[in-house]
């Protein structure tokens, strides 16, 4: 399963599920891929991210942020659409391990110790904001 295979609000109109709804609306022939013998599953956008955040939770046995950082990374997903909220938090979280590395290395920070998640999302979403146009068309 991929990013790629999510759907959800804001969708681009020209992505498959957008389009065969406004097809079948409009009484428009159905794009058939591949004489119909492509497929493809789908997964809605908030379940990816609730499997993702499941998958965190088993392997790490902790939250992986609080309830702040949610709250923080539902605002980028209200301003910027659905496609902003993985790409921001896996940026944010290498941003994050590229200041956090070099503590954890020298040992003055441990593996146990909480690090604030919010400015690493906050970084990563002005990262998103700056060249999305350029992200979107590398992922898609």
């Amino acid at each position: 399963m991929c990013i790629r295979d999510s759907y959800g609000p804001k969708q681009h109109p020209e992505k498959l599920i957008p389009k065969l709804i406004y097809n079948l609306i409009n009484n428009h022939p159905l794009p058939i891929y591949d004489k119909g013998k492509n497929s493809r599953e789908w997964i809605y956008v908030d379940d990816h991210c609730e499997a993702l955040i499941k998958i965190y939770k088993k392997v790490r046995k902790k939250e992986g942020m609080g309830l702040g950082d949610a709250k923080l990374l539902a605002v980028v997903g209200f301003w910027f659409g659905w496609f902003s909220i993985p790409f921001t938090i896996f940026m944010s979280s290498v941003v994050a391990l590229i200041f956090v590395l070099p503590s954890l290395i020298n040992k003055s920070r441990k593996m146990s110790s909480q690090i604030p998640f919010g400015p690493y999302i906050i970084i990563a979403a002005i990262f998103y904001v700056s060249f999305s146009s350029q992200i979107k068309s590398f992922l898609l």
